[in-house]
């Protein structure tokens, strides 16, 4: 099976991109996403100061939302700049701040922000493991084993109960609404070609997957494909290997040399 390296549309979405961000650069003299959690550092700090019941007042709701921008950063970095520090620097500082918000919660705390909290309960986790495991930090979530069981036993090379679990999934999924495929549901016949290691299988499915995302519209696109990374490199712990070369996949990411800079990449200090 044969794929393009990059579509139309991600030219479309660079030139869209491009435009708005430098737009806004020049306006602000950050980017909109730095912009966001500024704004939402100092809106914090202010409801927290005139003791206000705004949404972001509340510790989950900031490190959720300031999190889901620094996600935003690692993908544009990647599209507009082909800033490979930035792409992995950002999706750092992505795991670190969803992390904050879900051990907030996992310690009893609440969110006034519904939105977060219907985030927080539904599918986003398996994008924030994902994204550990494609930069080699699924040990942070090493709390959350009980809602990750099919990553995490696979991290931990638990391959029986990796097929006990896989096979529960359900064989037929209707995908039709879906948008970014990260849910488990929607990667049994990936994990069961790597359980198998069957190279082709493995290869086939995943570029099945990758094709569908690819048919989001301008604006919606995945810049950086987490997901296969992290199924990638879970595939190569079995021997196994992927065969083709697309943008959304950055070599680097499993380069020898591959490394984040966490002196450089660290989340702001809130008080």
């Amino acid at each position: 099976m044969k794929i393009l390296y990059k579509t139309k549309k991600w030219d479309k979405d660079i030139a869209q991109t491009k435009e708005m961000t430098e737009k806004f650069i020049e306006r602000h003299g950050i980017s909109p996403e730095q912009f966001n959690i500024n704004n939402n550092i100092s809106k914090h700090m202010k409801c927290k100061a005139e003791k206000n019941g705004n949404a972001v007042c509340d510790y989950i709701s900031l490190y959720f939302i300031i999190g889901l921008n620094y996600e935003i950063a690692s993908g544009t970095s990647w599209l507009l700049y082909n800033n490979i520090d930035d792409c992995v620097g950002n999706l750092y500082l992505y795991i670190l701040s969803m992390k904050k918000a879900y051990d907030l919660a996992r310690c009893g705390n609440t969110t006034q922000n519904p939105g977060v909290e219907q985030a927080m309960s539904g599918d986003e986790i398996y994008l924030i493991a994902h994204s550990a495991m494609a930069i080699d930090k699924f040990n942070l979530w090493s709390d959350y084993s009980c809602k990750i069981q099919i990553l995490t036993a696979f991290y931990q090379d638990n391959l029986e109960l990796a097929r006990k679990l896989v096979e529960q999934l359900p064989d037929n999924v209707d995908d039709y609404r879906e948008v970014y495929f990260y849910d488990d549901k929607f990667l049994k016949k990936i994990y069961l070609a790597i359980l198998d290691k069957d190279e082709v299988r493995f290869n086939d499915e995943l570029l099945n997957r990758i094709k569908k995302l690819r048919r989001n519209m301008v604006g919606y696109l995945t810049y950086v494909d987490v997901v296969s990374i992290s199924l990638i490199k879970l595939a190569k712990k079995q021997g196994l290997n992927y065969n083709f070369d697309i943008i959304e996949i950055p070599k680097y990411f499993f380069s020898d040399d591959f490394k984040i800079d966490t002196d450089r990449y660290m989340l702001p200090k809130i008080e």
